[in-house]
């Protein structure tokens, strides 16, 4: 069977974030983690305290700017010539349609790519950080199970 995702949870202070930093930044030389980093395609840590991990645009300006930079996306970077995907992805269009950018710029590129010969992944880091909790809820209260 193929995975699709993995969604890790857990409590504040239990780790999340430290086995993300493990996999982007490894410590040992040898170990599942070193493995893992190779098939890291691009991440993104969203921090409470620091507005600019927050936001959506420069989220979006991060990831693509790491996929065009991987040498495991072989055609990625022509796919982004594509003249609605460089406007999609102009700071203020991108602003005011985040959607649309992830869509034009990140989705619909690696849905067009040749499937990969192995696993890839991206990885994003406290994405709950970002969500008004006035809007949203308190997500830490809530429990998901994926199958």
């Amino acid at each position: 069977s193929r995975t699709c995702g993995a969604l890790v949870t857990g409590g504040a202070g239990c780790g999340k974030t430290a086995l993300c930093s493990e996999i982007v930044w490894p410590t040992s030389n040898h170990g599942r983690q070193r493995n893992l980093r190779k098939r890291l395609l691009a991440y993104h840590f969203c921090q409470p305290y620091e507005v600019r991990s927050l936001d959506l645009t420069n989220f979006i300006l991060s990831l693509v700017h790491q996929l065009k930079n991987s040498n495991l996306l072989p055609g990625y970077c022509e796919r982004l010539a594509d003249p609605e995907v460089q406007a999609a992805l102009q700071p203020r269009q991108c602003d005011r349609n985040p959607d649309e950018a992830f869509r034009k710029a990140i989705l619909y590129p690696l849905v067009e790519l040749p499937p990969p010969s192995k696993c890839l992944f991206i990885l994003v880091d406290n994405v709950d950080a970002s969500l008004d909790p006035a809007r949203f809820g308190d997500l830490s209260r809530r429990s998901t199970a994926f199958g």
